[in-house]
């Protein structure tokens, strides 16, 4: 079996520790449930790390997530969302059909100016039959 799905990518700059929301749209801008998310800074030479929250069913809840800089303590809950490196790091939430978002929170570990490209979309189980009907090419 194969897995596919339409992407779709946005840009986000963040130049703060404030978290930013990201409603994740379609290319007519209608927000979609995703099942996948995956954030990375695309143009970033500042070591430190980011913070992605999706809006799914939690303890603390989606509003009340925390930013990047506010979980760095090792004593605090454990929250819902992917930590990754600025330089190197990609954040990827596959999420199960009953956890589906259509917005995230984004947030940094400083101030410093991030470009950050998140691509998402609904990832589903191709048909085999269908596939099979595809030109195999010269």
């Amino acid at each position: 079996m194969r897995e596919a799905y339409t992407p779709y990518t946005k840009i986000v700059t963040l130049t703060s520790t404030a978290a930013t929301e990201v409603t994740l749209t379609d290319s007519s801008g209608v927000a979609i449930d995703c099942n996948y998310v995956q954030v990375a800074a695309a143009v970033s030479s500042v070591d430190g790390y980011f913070f992605v929250a999706p809006d799914i069913t939690s303890a603390k809840g989606y509003a009340n997530q925390p930013t990047a800089a506010a979980i760095a303590n090792n004593s605090a809950s454990g929250v819902v969302g992917v930590v990754s490196n600025r330089e190197t790091g990609v954040a990827v939430l596959s999420l199960a059909p009953s956890d589906k978002t259509s917005k995230i929170k984004v947030s940094q570990s400083d101030d410093s100016r991030v470009v950050y490209a998140i691509t998402y979309g609904n990832v589903r189980l191709t048909n085999n039959l269908a596939d099979n009907k595809l030109s195999r090419g010269n």
